[in-house]
């Protein structure tokens, strides 16, 4: 809905600018693909609203072991949402790590520098997590099956 709003928008506002430009001689210098970046920008981050940023698809099943883990050993507990909100500063920290690594080899690269040890670092990196996602997987399940001890 964002999305036809906006472009309805743009569209009437490229119009007026377009008409003026041809009857009185002046205008703003601006082209259609700049009204399209902004009802593409404007769109992605009003979409964003209903997205829980956390909620990265990266260790849930670990994160599902260590509560029950936790929680189930008969000592004292901790809180599920204290586990939650250590694996949410744990995602938040792998992606901005990412984005920052991202940020950093694009600048290498248009300065000219040598940016292939960054981005085999950011494929490290990946990999690692994915690894991590797989041996969890694998080690504790994916939740959904019969659990062991039956």
């Amino acid at each position: 809905m964002t999305a036809t709003v906006m472009g309805l928008i743009a569209i009437a506002f490229g119009l007026l600018n377009r008409s003026a430009q041809s009857v009185a001689g002046f205008g703003l210098p601006i082209q259609g693909w700049h009204l399209a970046s902004v009802v593409i920008a404007v769109s992605a981050v009003a979409g964003m609203g209903a997205i829980d940023p956390v909620s990265a698809q990266m260790f849930n099943n670990l994160e599902t072991a260590v509560n029950d883990a936790i929680n189930n050993t008969g000592g004292t507990t901790i809180a599920p949402e204290t586990i939650t909100t250590i694996f949410n500063i744990f995602r938040i920290l792998i992606v901005l790590a990412f984005l920052i690594g991202v940020v950093i080899v694009f600048t290498q690269a248009t300065r000219g520098g040598d940016w292939q040890p960054i981005a085999n670092l950011l494929a490290i990196g990946v990999a690692f997590v994915i690894g991590v996602e797989v041996i969890s997987t694998l080690i504790i399940g994916g939740g959904g099956g019969a659990g062991a001890g039956g």
